[in-house]
């Protein structure tokens, strides 16, 4: 009985844990975040065939981290990966051995939505939109760009959770 008064009059162990895993789940929140799965690939219209990819995206401090990785003998081996601050401030696009092949820009648009811009040497620039639907099962990016003879490419991915 006396444990029991302990600890209801004075903040416990468990009270802080609480504290600590609300403000983590609030964190969380961001229905961004996750592990993702593409689900299926259009270039200008036209459904075309895909290899297994998933996307894992975290924060990190105030930037959102991405891994986008690819099934190497049946092990999941990342490919490419940034890190950046939803703010527009420029990040670099690193290949799995560590090496830069471009930049991207990242901005939040709403709760749902994020503009991106992509740089890179030997490819033309791309600009897109990662948007989370309403359920917060599915995630599309859709990204804009030229090839090489100049003419415009539309890609849209889908992923899901």
């Amino acid at each position: 009985m006396i444990e029991l008064k302990f600890i209801v009059t004075r903040p416990s162990i468990l009270t802080w844990t609480m504290a600590l895993l609300c403000a983590t789940v609030s964190h969380a929140a961001d229905p961004l975040l996750g592990t993702w799965h593409l689900n299926s690939q259009e270039v200008d219209g036209q459904t075309v065939p895909f290899e297994h990819l998933t996307l894992r995206i975290q924060p990190s401090n105030a930037k959102l981290s991405f891994a986008f990785s690819v099934l190497v003998n049946r092990i999941e081996f990342v490919s490419m990966s940034y890190t950046a601050k939803p703010d527009g401030e420029e990040a670099d696009v690193k290949k799995s051995d560590g090496q830069t092949i471009g930049t991207v820009r990242l901005i939040k648009v709403s709760p749902l939505q994020y503009k991106l811009v992509v740089k890179g040497a030997n490819r033309p620039d791309s600009s897109g939109n990662l948007t989370v639907d309403k359920d917060g099962k599915t995630l599309t990016s859709e990204q804009d760009s030229f090839s090489p003879s100049g003419r415009p490419v539309h890609a849209k991915q889908v992923f899901v959770r």
